[in-house]
Formats: structure tokens, C-alpha cells, sequence
């Protein structure tokens, strides 16, 4: 006998074992649950397909399409912009998994082993007497790690496959004190680290001759104490009560809903947490003789000069790199006063994926995002229904003048319900280790209001892209020794009136450190519409060397300064002859018609570049302009000229072999 009135129907036992828990359900109780799954996603996408009654017509208006209403698609199909932890709903099977709430249980355990909170909870009618108390609610988060390494909706995956991580937080958007009423505590925290920073330790370790090595605090913010005026009591709910705090329960005769619990540490979620777990780190650190460098969020220096070595010390919440001659020998001290895991050579950081390889006397640095960008792939393909082709050359698809008046390519788009998820997760891969995509994401993200038809074929080439080059990393090579010739070269381009959705030019840019072996590590790149409209090449071609300059030649040379102690040299490669022209003369009364931002910018470049023994302006043909990969679609072969530029290559090829001076007059 079957059971189901649709076009799926499965024997009575096999749907009675669809309720028994995943690990005794059999083999065709789970080939059941996933022809399922495929057969409800295959009649979505058939439903998407066919034509509605409105649009049947070819007489149909435009202003009858978009009284519509949009399509529910992209509601079913869940998206995950980081997929750093793929969060788990209550609703969810995977939830009451043993696995799972085993995650839970786990973490709160650990908390209390931390001693978050007192022992021995009070009544809550006793508690609400204390003056000054604030009253929180504790509750659970559950979520998969590094989940894009599984195929398929997680719904269907046995739970023992999974790696689940709890986590237990404090509501603090919802503080209230003892008669109910909002509490608002001032959000003070602090601020991390950046890639750009990592990655400078990175440099600054290989030039000395040692990967750097990492590790990561446990529960970091709980390893510092809550300050006493801050009185604070939570409410935890019964699930997540470990057999000690049941046990107190028992003991006071009460349940969980007429007790609090007096909290001792900042626990994650409360507005106060990371400025309090900051400050910990601080004083730990002051007090193993690291110095903060100043200007640089959460990094610190530190140099025996008995022994001659130095280390570099960078934090990104409860991620801690080191990096410098010897710097192994600081690990020690440093872990008796921060509770970290045994530091390992660098291997991942911030879902990036980092290999070092030793060859001659160098290092040869990739890192990529591989990984997260082919789950990027996979979910446009579910979200959009469509499947990417992988033989696209570059990511910007080109159209002629007549396309943006074609009434079919402006009509509003299917993806626009989608577009910012589909982009900004994109954007996180182009950010740490793409920077090929920068420029086709800043196009298209303009348009999240306005989107169209056109849109659509643009993400779709740009997907196809990614999933032709997905095997593409990002390559360097620093030499070892060389730490005292490192010098910063920054490419600052732009381009005119590129873009047909607006008057306004990209800036975009790179910049790159580089030693005198000829090696060169990318330290960042950036691709953005200037905040107004300029009326000439050279006056783009300014405003974005003024961005470079100010956002990230000056800060990177602070940088390096500090920790090399002594002057870094950086040098800014112009492919427009006027810009340089206009700097070398500065301001003058002469330019006095400009618009004010051009005038400040000016005066401020030619004060910057007037010491050449600190850094300098000089020109490099277009050919060697890396920066035009930021700012522009290019066509094929030139793309791929300009990817090896950059060093963006296959895995298996070496490092790019380049003069770092070729085509610099």
C-alpha cells in the first residue's frame, strides 16, 4: 500500500520511518526525503517558467507587470551572504537533533565553568529589589560550521555528519530593569583588526624568514569580569539549564522561570562585552611588555633586544596572529595570562585560506576563498534557477547604447527581491582575496533600487565568471631577509564616464608591498564611484590618487614605519602624464576656478609628495597599470593580461615572474 495523493508515493513503513530519529532512519527512508526535496524544487523552478495570464499577451503594458506581485522564489530559498556558520531555526529538524542540542549543552557548560554567572540563583521578586539591577534574557543560537563543504539542503544531512557550534547570548537589545522598563546601555565596542593589518604582519614575518602562527582565545570575552556597577541578572530558559543548575533548582524547590541568575561576566551579546574584552586584552598585553602601535586598531609590537627579536601581534576579536623574527618565543608568556589554543602556522583566518611554501631564499604566499565562492555559485544557481556557463573570459558583460532604452532589458528584474544577498556574499570573497569582482559588484550594487532586466544578465555573466575562474588565487612572494628593503607601490586608476548608469567615474586602485628580489605581496584593492562628477581624465584621475593616498599609501607606510622602524619608501605609479604635472606645481592662484574638493586635493597631494625620498609620484605606461582591473570591464585577452598582473593565477602555477620597475619612466 502507498501513501500521498501527488506524483511521490512511498510505502506505508517508509513514511512511518521518516519520524524516527535520523540515525535509525534507513537508507530509502533518506533516498525518500531527498526525491522529495528535488521534486518540490523542480516544480518551483517549472511554476517560475510558465507564463501568467497577464504577461500571456504580447499587447501586455509595463504598468500591468508591475502591479504583480514579485515572485515568492527567492522567500523559500535561504541565503547565507558569509556562510561562515549557517544558522540552524528552531522550526528545523536538524534543532532537536541529539548532535545539536548536545552543541548546546556544551557551551553552557563552559560557561559555566567560566563562572558567568553565581552558583546559586535568587528569586526573581528578590532580585527585582536590588537597586540598579538590570534583567537580561539568556538564549541559544545553533548553527553549522563551514557548511559550504556540503551539497545539498542541510535539512536532509544526517546530523552525526554535521559539525554544529552553540552558542548562548544575551539579548542585549531587550535590557530592562526591575519594573519592565527599557534599560540602554552605551554600545562601546571595540574595534578589530583589519585583513589589510593581517596581512602586513604577513609581509612583515616573511621578510624576516618565519610563516606566522596563530591562535585563538577561548571564549574570549568571558575571560574578563564584568565591573562591579554593573548589576546584572539573567533569565535562562529550561532547555538550556545544565544537571548542576537543575540541581540548585531541586534544592530551592523553584523553577526555572522564578529565579535569576546574577551574572558575573560579559557575556557575548551584551552592549558592553567588547570594550570590556578589549580592555582585558589590553592590560594582559601592557603587561607582558607589548606596546599598542598607534593609529592601528588592535595591534601591538613587542622587541627583546637582548636576543634581537621582534614580534608583531594582531587581533581580530578572539583571533590572535603573530608574526616576526623569533616571535615563537613570546607565545608562552603570552598564554599565561590569555587562555588561547597551542598556535599553529597560519592556515585560515577570517574564512581565508592561506599556504606558504619555501623556495630558495623566499616565500611564496596564496591564499584564496575557493570554497566559499563555489557555495556562492551554487546558491545563485538555486536562487535565480538558472545554471552558469564556465566559459566566460571576464565579469562584465558589454551592451551597445540601444540596450538602455530596450523597454525588455529595463523591466524590473527577477533577482531584484534577491540582488543584495546575492551580491554583498560575493562581496565578502572579493574583498579578502577576488579582486577581479570588485569592480562588476560596485556596477551592479548601484542599481539594487532600479533593478532590471539587464541586471539580471549582468549578475548572471558575472556568476558564470566566478564559476569559469573559480580555481583562480591569489599569489605573492616576499624574499627572506629583505624586510630592510620592503617598500610600498600603490596604482591608483580611474576611469571617465564609464558607467552608463550615472555621470559619476570609478576610482579603483591597489597597492602591493614589494622588496628588491622582485618579490610583491597584494595588501589591498578597492573599486567605488567618486562622489561627484568629474568633467576631465585628470580630474578623476585625482580625485581617486587622493583616495589611495589618504585611505591607504599614508596608513600602510605609518605601518611599516612603526614596525620596521625606520622610513618605508612608497612610490605611486600614474598612467596620466597631467596628474603628475599638476602635483609636481601644486596650487596656484591659477586654479582658483576649480571646484573646492579638486583645490584641497591638490594642495594636499603636492604637501604629501613634495619630500621624493619619502614617497613619490612617477609614471607607468598603461600596460603595467594594475589598477585598470578596478576600475573597468575589460575584454578577454587584456583581462587576462591584467589578472596576471595582479597575481591572480591558477593553483597549480607558480608565482608570476615580474619587474617590479618595468615601464616606470
Amino acid at each position: 500500500m502507498a501513501v500521498g495523493s501527488g506524483p511521490a508515493k512511498f510505502p506505508v513503513e517508509v513514511v512511518n520511518d521518516f519520524f524516527l530519529p535520523p540515525s535509525q532512519q534507513s537508507v530509502a527512508v533518506r533516498a525518500a526525503l531527498l526525491t522529495c526535496h528535488a521534486r518540490a524544487v523542480e516544480e518551483l523552478l517549472e511554476s517560475k517558467k510558465k507564463p501568467t495570464s497577464s504577461s500571456s499577451s504580447p499587447s501586455s503594458t509595463s504598468s500591468s507587470a508591475a502591479n504583480q506581485h514579485r515572485s515568492r522564489l527567492a522567500e523559500t530559498i535561504p541565503l547565507n551572504p558569509l556562510m561562515v556558520t549557517t544558522p540552524i531555526n528552531r522550526k528545523s529538524r536538524l534543532w532537536k537533533s541529539k548532535p545539536a542540542q548536545a552543541a548546546l549543552l556544551a557551551e553552557m557548560a563552559k560557561l559555566q565553568a567560566r563562572g558567568c554567572w553565581e552558583a546559586v540563583p535568587i528569586r526573581r521578586r528578590d532580585a527585582r529589589r536590588i537597586p540598579n539591577a538590570t534583567f537580561v534574557r539568556l538564549f541559544p543560537l545553533l548553527g553549522i560550521k563551514e557548511s559550504e563543504r556540503h551539497n545539498g539542503p542541510l535539512d536532509f544531512l544526517d546530523p552525526n555528519d554535521l559539525h554544529f557550534k552553540g552558542r548562548v547570548v544575551a539579548g542585549g537589545n531587550a535590557l530592562s530593569d526591575s519594573q519592565g522598563a527599557t534599560v540602554t546601555w552605551a554600545d562601546t565596542s571595540s574595534l578589530p583588526t583589519n585583513m589589510e593589518t593581517i596581512k602586513l604582519t604577513i609581509v612583515q614575518s616573511l621578510s624576516d624568514g618565519e610563516v606566522p602562527t596563530a591562535s585563538d582565545a577561548h571564549s574570549a570575552y568571558v575571560q574578563a569580569e564584568l565591573p562591579p556597577q554593573y548589576v546584572c541578572f539573567a533569565f535562562i530558559e529550561e532547555e538550556l539549564l545544565t544537571e548542576d543548575m537543575v540541581l540548585q533548582l531541586k534544592k530551592l524547590g523553584l523553577n526555572h522561570d522564578e529565579v535569576a541568575w546574577r551574572v558575573l561576566r560579559p557575556i557575548y551579546g551584551l552592549p558592553i562585552s567588547g570594550t570590556i574584552w578589549s580592555r582585558h586584552l589590553r592590560a594582559c598585553l601592557l603587561k607582558d611588555g607589548w606596546s599598542p602601535l598607534e593609529g592601528v586598531a588592535e595591534t601591538y609590537m613587542k622587541f627583546d633586544k637582548v636576543k634581537g627579536i621582534r614580534a608583531v601581534l594582531t587581533v581580530y576579536v578572539d583571533d590572535l596572529l603573530m608574526g616576526g623574527k623569533g616571535h615563537q618565543a613570546f607565545w608562552p608568556s603570552l598564554r599565561k595570562l590569555i587562555d588561547c589554543s597551542e598556535p599553529e602556522p597560519l592556515s585560515r583566518i577570517l574564512g581565508l585560506e592561506f599556504a606558504f611554501q619555501k623556495v630558495a631564499n623566499s616565500y611564496e604566499v596564496s591564499y584564496n576563498m575557493v570554497d566559499f565562492l563555489q557555495t556562492c555559485v551554487r546558491r545563485y544557481e538555486e536562487a535565480s534557477g538558472l545554471k552558469v556557463s564556465t566559459r566566460v573570459t571576464c565579469p562584465a558583460k558589454v551592451y551597445s547604447v540601444d540596450a538602455f532604452v530596450d523597454e525588455r532589458l529595463q523591466a524590473k528584474g527577477r533577482l531584484a527581491a534577491q540582488a543584495t544577498s546575492l551580491l554583498m556574499g560575493l562581496l565578502y570573497g572579493a574583498r579578502m582575496a577576488r579582486c577581479d569582482l570588485l569592480h562588476s559588484i560596485s556596477v551592479l550594487s548601484s542599481r539594487f533600487v532600479n533593478w532590471t532586466v539587464q541586471c539580471d544578465e549582468m549578475c548572471h555573466q558575472l556568476y558564470s565568471y566566478v564559476a569559469a575562474t573559480v580555481d583562480l588565487v591569489q599569489k605573492g612572494r616576499i624574499g627572506i631577509g629583505t624586510s630592510d628593503s620592503l617598500r610600498v607601490v600603490a596604482y591608483p586608476d580611474a576611469d571617465l564616464g564609464g558607467d552608463a548608469f550615472s555621470s559619476r567615474s570609478t576610482t579603483g586602485g591597489c597597492l602591493f608591498v614589494e622588496d628588491q628580489q622582485g618579490g610583491a605581496m597584494l595588501i589591498s584593492a578597492w573599486s567605488k564611484r567618486q562622489p561627484s562628477s568629474a568633467t576631465s581624465t585628470a580630474e578623476s584621475e585625482l580625485t581617486s590618487m587622493a583616495y589611495c593616498t589618504k585611505m591607504h599609501v599614508v596608513p600602510t607606510q605609518s605601518f611599516l614605519d612603526e614596525v620596521l622602524m625606520r622610513t618605508v619608501y612608497a612610490l605611486v605609479l600614474e598612467d596620466n602624464t597631467s596628474v603628475i604635472a599638476i602635483l609636481a606645481c601644486g596650487y596656484s592662484l591659477a586654479l582658483r576656478c576649480l571646484a573646492k574638493h579638486t583645490r584641497l586635493n591638490i594642495g594636499a597631494l603636492s604637501e604629501l609628495y613634495s619630500d621624493p625620498t619619502v614617497r613619490a609620484v612617477r609614471h607607468v605606461v598603461s600596460r603595467q597599470q594594475r589598477g585598470d582591473l578596478m576600475t573597468k570591464g575589460l575584454p578577454g585577452p587584456t583581462h587576462g593580461r591584467a589578472l596576471q598582473l595582479m597575481g591572480l593565477l591558477p593553483k597549480s602555477s607558480r608565482f608570476f615572474e615580474f619587474d617590479a620597475v618595468e615601464g616606470i619612466a
